[in-house]
């Protein structure tokens, strides 16, 4: 039931995904989706942005519906294999993956300088429907940890920051969408310690086509749908106060300044739950066809 469900949703993404304009944009340039909600739009008319989110969280629902099998996780580590053959480096961390990897070690991997970071991410932020699938071994359990850990964050500041470069086409995106929701393609990192945030761009030399920018994002505790937590014990990069938002994190534009004093762009948005809106009476309608 779950494969032909993903063949439905692969037609579906086939149908409403035109070939992409090249960009030459930087990796990080394909973060965020912009949308706008209309309650009257059915999913074929939504804005393609739109469309893509709520293919994304209707996959990734499939997905975490699938067995968990040691057939998954060898076809996982196949396509890892495959992708480094090259590099030796990368093959040892995925000998040390494959002979240790636990569920419960899903945050900690992710968090590490490896292919799972790169590799899932990348398959994420291209809508790569054959890699998600996959992958899926992994996505679950860190999907999985992440909503265990949300359930008992209690974080210590009610803005979260995240600091790094940005093409000037997409910081005018965010400029001429201020009031409008976002969403992520992936995971989306970020700290509760602004200066730690700010050391991921200083040093960084700012050209016409590339900006600083420091997110700052308020989290508004009535916003339950929202599934983010405070990953420091669990990291690799401990003491960086890191908190991991999983692929449901939905975001309002609040404003976007300059700021002359640091000489930085910043992105202010506040979580919400809009996301969750969009996608339930779909998921809902899934469910009940299964």
């Amino acid at each position: 039931m779950g494969i032909c469900c993903l063949i439905k949703l692969q037609k579906l993404h086939a149908t409403k995904t035109n070939k992409r304009n090249a960009q030459s944009m930087m990796k990080q340039s394909n973060i965020f989706n912009f949308f706008g909600l209309e309650k009257e739009r059915s999913s074929k008319n939504l804005p393609h942005d739109s469309a893509s989110f709520l293919w994304s969280q209707l996959l990734l629902n499939v997905l975490k519906k699938l067995p968990r099998t040691e057939l998954a996780k060898q076809e996982m580590l196949n396509k890892f294999i495959d992708y480094y053959k090259e590099n030796e480096i990368e093959q040892k961390k995925i000998e040390l993956f494959r002979l240790t990897y636990e569920a419960r070690d899903a945050i900690k991997w992710f968090t590490a300088d490896s292919f799972i970071y790169r590799l899932v991410n990348k398959a994420l932020r291209n809508e790569n429907i054959d890699d998600l699938y996959l992958y899926r071994f992994y996505i679950i359990d860190l999907c999985t940890q992440l909503e265990e850990e949300s359930k008992q964050t209690k974080l210590t500041t009610s803005t979260l920051y995240r600091g790094q470069k940005m093409s000037e086409y997409e910081l005018d995106k965010f400029q001429n969408h201020i009031g409008m929701i976002i969403s992520t393609n992936g995971f989306l990192s970020s700290t509760q310690d602004r200066k730690v945030a700010l050391t991921y761009v200083e040093g960084m030399g700012e050209t016409d086509e590339l900006k600083k920018v420091l997110f700052e994002i308020t989290i508004d505790k009535d916003v339950n749908n929202v599934t983010y937590a405070d990953v420091d014990r669990l990291s690799q990069m401990k003491g960086e106060k890191e908190v991991l938002f999983s692929t449901d994190a939905v975001f309002k534009i609040d404003n976007v300044v300059f700021d002359s004093d640091l000489k930085i762009w910043k992105i202010q948005m506040t979580i919400s739950d809009e996301g969750s809106i969009l996608c339930q009476p779909y998921i809902t309608k899934k469910t009940l066809l299964n």
